[in-house]
């Protein structure tokens, strides 16, 4: 409550390095100081002391911060009823939202495990792994932009500065998840081979089937912050239920016949019609975004992955990549022309000078 209050006005104010920075040293700490205590004898009770001290000295560190360096004063008077209902209301359509997520990708499991045995939904769990970590690329992007379309809306924005912003964070989150969705096309099979074993070679498959239609709505994540900035997340709540209920429709009859990758087929057929075709109709007509100039932006950029991944599979399937080493090598010669064939010919002048700090410390 008060921690998360004290987390969103730091957000709010746009001081992402001090927050980052607590997060990373309290990511780096925790596990040190619990292996500690665990050689000190110490079990689960000491774990939960440990965890909670760190959640009262962040809670202290951000409090000071609010009141030292932002400036924020803290009032405790008449409680105000009816902007509580405002940000209730607010608050259950994206909880709403987040819940309905989290069952959406859970169901497979629960499915797979009714007709199938626990060999099919572990290799099924090993996809969705790859699912989180796919889709928390595109989140750490967005997570950061909800301050300034706050700041555009309230400002009363026209549609064309909203939609300059979609369409530039767009492509900017493209340019990543491409590279990342290319590559495991190329590379994913053989990865899941060496680390999971030869047995999870399905999870490669329906891998796919969850990242290729998820990249388009990863790449318009931006689309749910102007949501959240504009209290318009009623109609995307209620979608993504609906989606949920369709998928779970079609994913049982699929999974009976083709078990994990009939699960992956139904979730991916949900999320084509539900979070591409009408989200994207839904955000050009009501939200009044630019979807057409969008899509020629990102057709554009597709090229460059399209080119690569066609000559790179047509070299590596001369190769066998049975070797941890053979592996890392070819992702990094991959890597390497990627990153080069996108800053010559994929980059706009603006994304360039977004990563030229990192060319200059290349260069020295």
């Amino acid at each position: 409550g008060f921690a998360e209050c004290l987390r969103s006005i730091i957000t709010a104010y746009e001081d992402f390095i001090f927050q980052k920075l607590i997060n990373i040293a309290r990511i780096i700490l925790n596990p040190l100081v619990m292996v500690v205590m665990l050689n000190m004898g110490y079990k689960a009770i000491g774990m939960v002391v440990v965890t909670t001290l760190f959640n009262i000295v962040t809670l202290l560190i951000n409090y000071w911060y609010c009141c030292h360096k932002i400036k924020i004063k803290i009032y405790f008077r008449r409680f105000r009823w009816d902007f509580f209902k405002e940000i209730s209301i607010y608050s259950f359509w994206i909880f709403l939202s987040a819940i309905v997520d989290r069952i959406y990708w859970s169901t497979g499991q629960f499915i797979l495990g009714i007709y199938y045995g626990a060999a099919v939904v572990a290799i099924y769990a090993v996809a969705i792994q790859f699912q989180g970590i796919y889709m928390g690329f595109s989140s750490a992007i967005t997570s950061v932009f909800l301050p300034k379309v706050t700041a555009l809306i309230a400002n009363n924005s026209d549609n064309k500065i909203i939609s300059d912003l979609f369409i530039r964070v767009g492509r900017i989150q493209y340019i990543i998840m491409s590279f990342i969705l290319t590559g495991f096309i190329l590379f994913g099979h053989s990865f899941i081979k060496l680390w999971a074993g030869d047995n999870y070679g399905e999870s490669y498959w329906i891998t796919l089937c969850f990242l290729i239609p998820l990249t388009i709505p990863l790449t318009q994540n931006l689309g749910i912050t102007i949501l959240q900035a504009r209290n318009q997340m009623k109609f995307r709540s209620l979608l993504y239920v609906l989606i949920s209920m369709f998928s779970l429709s079609i994913s049982i009859p699929l999974a009976k016949y083709y078990a994990g990758i009939g699960c992956a087929l139904g979730v991916s057929v949900a999320l084509i019609i539900g979070q591409i075709i009408i989200m994207n109709i839904y955000y050009k007509r009501k939200i009044g975004i630019d979807i057409p100039r969008f899509w020629r932006e990102i057709a554009k950029m597709s090229l460059i992955p399209l080119l690569l991944g066609i000559c790179s599979y047509i070299i590596l399937s001369q190769i066998t990549l049975d070797k941890p080493l053979y592996l890392g090598i070819s992702i990094m010669i991959f890597s390497v022309l990627y990153i080069f064939l996108f800053w010559y010919w994929g980059l706009n002048a603006y994304e360039r000078q977004l990563l030229l700090p990192l060319r200059n410390i290349y260069k020295k």
